[in-house]
């Protein structure tokens, strides 16, 4: 890893800093979260029975055990007398996306996998008491339990677990490549009224089929969004995210599966070199060698002095201790996170070596929106700062464009090769595969119409970046992690005797523990490659054989 001078970066941090404060984070900054989400009917009187799902076995071999875990929540004034509570099956494979979507709204086709009344306790026990013998009891057998006997009391909530073994499920094992495939799950709650509750989720049925596998690169972005008045993270918030739960301490968890992609904000390189910065070491800034380090604008490296440094408390001043009036307590403890964050940062430098690392611009703004509007220099500027992921990652690529999804238009496409991209990462709704399935994430797109010159492009999968981000934002999210490894599924059901690379783009905000579940479900699918590289979707390392040449959809063509 290349050094880096802690008081050379804090110099040429300041400047950024200035520049940037007030203006980049006014740009609205890349964000799964929807806020019409916020305006949320809370009425009481609206309440229904509900079921949620904490668990799905996203896929099953012929050894394997399906596993539905979920809670009932009752929040009206009326018991549930004699509920009954059943899981069903969808009669035929969901092996493409439209029938997946098309299962969630209509689980008409379906069978009987297991219910209560057959499979719950008193079930088990009166099939004991008949007699049979200790060989069949060793076998495994479908069981329903629930933290409810007779009554769902009101206001109350209760789990339940539903537990099929494979033999149990009534699927097909003699022709494993026609068998396997995606089946709808549909747990369902009722009385001597009727249904009161559905939920849904999906699980493969995997019985050892031998094919190509689909190779899936996944990019995780490294990013904290938040607004600060002079666009550095505070230690405190810093500390937080590598904290137990935290969102810096979901990415390195993420990045323990070989095949992630990381896409690095340079303000949080910047603001983790501020907080680790050593006190001591700042009565080195008058080095000749740091005012090599020019900034963009010239007209704004005037305040990079004594009253820069009032305006950062990043900046770890020379007075700090002393006139900042902290105890020695509060010293202490000021010294020991600096250790802590440090300590993070250098084991998160050590094993992003060994990944794809795309360096964002500061703040990761729109660019699209920045180059639109009256803010093209600040645009340029925030890319010129990926240069700060690349002093402590050498081999992050600083010339890859990530634009808001469906933003770029071709005109736009022409503005980042200008600006020095070599790629930019689109997705197939903007760029659709000719061939009409999925296929391999690079291609080449024509700038000008007369196919004179073309830029590298990176297409994710829409789809799959949609339901991830779904996922994210849940609160309960095993129900949409069963549908992201389903369609994953569809997708290599399609064409399952031909190798693709498809590359699967995380939301645009901080990580959570629902990435690491994400990432790990779709990893762990028999059907998908996670080991493949996202090195070997970059232009610069990809074979000419795997790309493809396509047009973008022009917009008035989209689909919504």
């Amino acid at each position: 890893m290349k050094p880096i001078s802690h008081t050379r970066f804090l110099l040429a941090l300041l400047s950024t800093v200035l520049l940037i404060a007030g203006s980049v984070f006014a740009v609205p900054l890349m964000s799964g979260a929807d806020p019409a989400r916020a305006a949320t009917n809370t009425d009481s009187s609206d309440a229904e029975v509900s079921i949620t799902l904490d668990e799905v076995t996203p896929w099953v071999d012929e050894k394997g055990t399906l596993t539905v875990r979920g809670t009932i929540t009752n929040p009206t004034d009326q018991a549930i007398s004699d509920p009954n509570l059943a899981l069903a099956m969808s009669t035929q494979k969901l092996n493409s996306g439209r029938k997946i979507q098309s299962w969630k709204t209509d689980q008409s086709r379906n069978r009987l996998v297991a219910d209560i009344e057959n499979d719950g306790p008193d079930a088990r026990e009166k099939s004991e008491d008949a007699g049979q013998d200790s060989a069949e009891d060793a076998d495994p057998m479908t069981e329903v339990d629930t933290a409810f006997d007779k009554e769902i009391a009101a206001g109350s909530s209760s789990e339940f677990t539903f537990s099929v073994p494979a033999d149990e499920l009534g699927l097909q094992k003699s022709s494993p490549v026609s068998a396997w495939g995606p089946r709808g799950l549909s747990v369902q709650l009722g009385d001597d009224t009727g249904r009161l509750a559905s939920e849904v989720g999906f699980s493969t049925w995997y019985p050892s089929p031998k094919f190509d596998k689909t190779k899936v690169s996944m990019l995780a972005p490294v990013t904290l969004p938040a607004h600060t008045t002079d666009g550095i993270i505070d230690p405190d918030e810093l500390d937080k995210a590598i904290g137990k739960g935290g969102s810096l301490t979901a990415i390195r968890n993420v990045l323990d599966n070989p095949g992630v992609g990381i896409a690095v904000d340079p303000r949080v390189i910047a603001s983790f070199e501020a907080a680790i910065a050593d006190p001591a070491s700042e009565d080195e800034g008058s080095d000749p060698e740091e005012t090599d380090e020019p900034t963009p604008q010239d007209t704004e490296t005037a305040t990079a002095g004594p009253d820069a440094q009032d305006t950062d408390p990043g900046a770890n001043s020379d007075d700090q201790g002393s006139a900042d009036g902290l105890t020695a307590d509060e010293l202490k403890a000021q010294e020991e996170q600096r250790k802590r964050l440090d300590t993070w940062y250098q084991d998160f430098l050590d094993e992003a070596q060994s990944h794809t690392v795309i360096a964002l611009p500061f703040g990761d703004p729109d660019q699209t929106t920045l180059r639109k509007g009256d803010l093209k220099s600040l645009g340029t500027f925030a890319r010129k700062q990926r240069m700060i992921v690349k002093d402590v990652l050498p081999k992050a690529k600083t010339d890859i464009a990530w634009p808001i999804a469906g933003s770029a238009q071709r005109s736009d496409l022409a503005a980042f090769a200008k600006a020095g991209d070599k790629a930019v990462i689109l997705d197939n709704t903007q760029q659709p595969s000719l061939g009409g399935v999925h296929d391999n994430a690079h291609s080449k797109t024509r700038l000008t119409s007369d196919a004179q010159s073309s830029i590298d492009t990176l297409i994710s999968d829409s789809a799959l970046a949609k339901q991830s981000a779904q996922v994210a934002d849940s609160d309960h999210p095993a129900s949409g992690i069963s549908e992201l490894v389903a369609t994953t599924a569809a997708i290599q059901a399609e064409a399952p005797y031909r190798t693709r690379h498809l590359l699967l783009p995380m939301p645009r905000t901080a990580a959570s523990a629902n990435w690491e579940q994400t990432v790990g479900a779709v990893a762990d699918a028999p059907w998908v490659d996670p080991r493949a590289s996202m090195s070997s979707s970059i232009p610069t390392s990809c074979p000419v054989a795997c790309c493809r040449r396509e047009r973008m959809r022009r917009p008035s063509a989209r689909r919504p």
